[in-house]
């Protein structure tokens, strides 16, 4: 899990580091290599779509931390009644929707359930 959570970071670091700093493609995967055990052809498979794909790692990161919020705040309210299969199963039930869709699933499921 947490070498999980080092890639997703690094992947932000290497996405900006192009972008904003004009890092140089060596240097983008010189960073990824230093900084997450992934091997190096994926960290240049990696870098060459955040070349020609800016930005591209900042919305899967702000998607992981959203599901995390929702996740954390479905705990909170059901307290007892939570079960996390049933979290996510809400989160798969309705598939590839966008953030803001799945949290109203997310929150209705929660107001709904709460008896």
């Amino acid at each position: 899990m947490n070498s999980e959570i080092m890639r997703r970071a690094c992947r932000l670091g290497g996405d900006t580091g192009m972008h904003a700093f004009r890092w140089t493609r060596e240097q983008a995967i010189n960073y990824m290599s230093k900084h997450t055990v992934e091997a190096g052809k994926d960290i240049q498979v990696e870098i060459d779509q955040y070349i020609a794909w800016p930005s591209k790692a900042h919305p899967y990161k702000n998607g992981e931390l959203k599901i995390l919020e929702l996740g954390n705040r479905a705990e909170k309210e059901r307290r007892e009644r939570f079960n996390i299969l049933d979290l996510h199963d809400v989160f798969l039930e309705y598939g590839a929707v966008p953030i803001d869709v799945l949290e109203r699933h997310i929150n209705y499921c929660i107001k709904s359930n709460a008896n």
